[in-house]
């Protein structure tokens, strides 16, 4: 149901309605203020949630390296039976001559293929680091902390009752100056 114009804030008296318009201006910018805060909040929730994904992927990488180094170990010290041999240097493509390698070890080449392997892992960890590193970073710029605290800076109504006074002083804020005359119906 609309409210009739009896009651509306224009047919408040002038320093009721000037008194509105602050306490309104001051609601608003405090709002904003929690506002930022609870984005900044936000923020950091998303920011803490990467970082423990890339560690979970460390983590699980850790655990790749640590099986192809090993693999690549075993590998360099197997003794393998010409049989063997054989399947090894096919899988490698490389040439076979039954028992005489002397260019070449093919269980050295196997193991150097999980060596490899491993060093690609550990430059993807690199690279996961510096990520973190960045995301720490973004995180440190605007921490919780500081963000409570600018909120309850921005946020405290006798200063924003304050600066609303200075924004009218200096004409960048136009409180209501002009009070709407009812009309009496009859």
């Amino acid at each position: 149901m609309p409210r009739s114009k009896k009651f509306s804030k224009e047919n408040l008296p002038l320093d009721l309605q000037a008194q509105l318009h602050k306490k309104t201006w001051v609601k608003t910018e405090h709002d904003k203020a929690v506002k930022v805060h609870h984005d900044n909040i936000d923020r950091v929730r998303e920011l803490e949630s990467k970082i423990e994904s890339s560690l979970r992927k460390l983590k699980a990488i850790g655990h790749s390296i640590d099986l192809l180094q090993q693999t690549a170990e075993q590998w360099s010290y197997e003794n393998l039976t010409s049989d063997q041999a054989e399947i090894v240097a096919r899988v490698n493509h490389l040439p076979f001559y039954g028992n005489q390698r002397d260019d070449y070890d093919l269980g050295e080449c196997q193991g150097h293929k999980y060596t490899d392997g491993a060093a690609i892992l550990v430059s993807n960890q690199i690279d996961i680091c510096k990520q973190i590193t960045d995301l720490q970073a973004d995180i440190d710029s605007n921490t919780f902390d500081m963000s409570v605290k600018k909120m309850w800076k921005d946020a405290d109504e006798e200063m924003l009752g304050k600066r609303y006074d200075r924004l009218v002083k200096k004409g960048e804020i136009t409180p209501p100056t002009t009070q709407a005359i009812p009309e009496e119906e009859s």
